[in-house]
């Protein structure tokens, strides 16, 4: 309460300069790059490529503190989820298909040798064929199930596009490359200022957080449609009886009359 104690009502403040003492802002340290490193097999690594490089440019940027810190920080958290969650779906569905694509190659190969009743091994060809044929049925309502096909190829796309987001920023490339247009009302005239890395932060954090929420939108929009599916196709086969039974009611009907 003593920060605001000298304002009789909060929304009357004109500037955020009022509200925050500016020096602890700017006097802010940047968050070490040991904060970002991830230990794995006893050894520290980072799980982003080119991490490290990235910081390093980040640091030399003519911006705030605080500023690279919400960039980094905010940069690594969505990364991070597209990276683990794209790892473990390409561990299912890599997996996965290749299991179905040796399955279904070795049961016709089996089943082309398996031709002699009377042979010793016809039976362990015939119960190991079934065995195959069985997983590829689980394995394949598996994939349907959880959808791994198609999350994979969602999480690599924006795996891709938020990795190629940070670099045109830092980059200062495509559509971070325009001049922002300031409009003087007064003078009737426009005012052009050549882009650089601190006009350009809010466009990168805001194209960032829509990649992020595109990403759990189209994600949730996968596991819907499947509910979605067979809603209407138990709707489609309810009105395709009921159109059954009111056809045979109205031919009963021809036939009594």
């Amino acid at each position: 309460m003593n920060e605001f104690e000298n304002f009789e009502n909060i929304y009357e403040v004109n500037s955020i300069d009022e509200l925050y003492d500016q020096s602890e802002m700017q006097t802010q340290e940047i968050i070490p790059i040991e904060y970002f490193k991830y230990t794995s097999c006893q050894k520290d690594i980072y799980l982003i490529k080119d991490f490290e490089i990235i910081y390093n440019i980040v640091r030399a940027l003519p911006l705030s503190n605080i500023e690279k810190n919400i960039l980094l920080v905010r940069f690594r958290r969505i990364n991070m989820y597209c990276i683990k969650n794209f790892k473990s779906l390409a561990n299912y569905y890599t997996k996965s298909k290749l299991f179905i694509i040796i399955c279904g190659i070795l049961n016709p190969s089996l089943l082309s040798i398996n031709l002699d009743a009377q042979s010793a091994h016809y039976y362990a060809i015939f119960w190991t064929v079934w065995c195959f044929q069985l997983s590829v049925s689980i394995v394949t309502s598996f994939i349907s199930f959880y959808k791994w096909d198609k999350k994979y190829f969602l999480y690599n796309s924006y795996k891709s596009r938020i990795n190629q987001e940070i670099w045109y920023y830092l980059e200062l490339t495509g559509k971070y490359n325009k001049s922002i247009v300031n409009h003087d009302y007064e003078n009737k005239k426009h005012v052009f200022f050549e882009p650089n890395h601190k006009n350009k932060l809010h466009v990168f954090l805001e194209s960032i957080e829509a990649l992020f929420k595109k990403l759990k939108d189209f994600d949730l929009e996968i596991e819907n449609n499947q509910e979605e599916s067979k809603e209407n196709k138990n709707t489609m086969k309810f009105v395709r009886s009921a159109v059954n039974d009111t056809e045979k009611k109205k031919s009963k009907g021809d036939e009594n009359v």
